[in-house]
């Protein structure tokens, strides 16, 4: 088994931006729960020079996704996942 330190090794060795980047979008309301919140959107890298299409996956418990930080029980690395689909 691959340790995720040379997983990660390897994926950053293959492009020079492998996890993309994560754009913000902020406040957007929702009727249902009638509050605002930010929705966190993993392009793939490289996404704005290329003409393609990408598919969507929608996910939910975004401060899971991406970011140990922001993760209560830490990160779910859906941008790691991403990179190497």
């Amino acid at each position: 088994m691959v340790s995720r330190r040379d997983f990660l090794r390897r994926l950053r060795a293959r492009s020079s931006a492998p996890f993309g980047t994560i754009e913000r979008i902020s406040s957007v309301y929702s009727p249902e729960l009638d509050n605002e919140r930010d929705l966190l959107v993993s392009l793939p890298g490289k996404y704005a020079t290329r003409e393609r299409r990408y598919p969507v996956i929608y996910m939910h418990d975004g401060q899971n996704l991406f970011d140990p930080a922001t993760s209560f029980a830490g990160s779910w690395n859906v941008d790691v996942a991403m990179a190497e689909a």
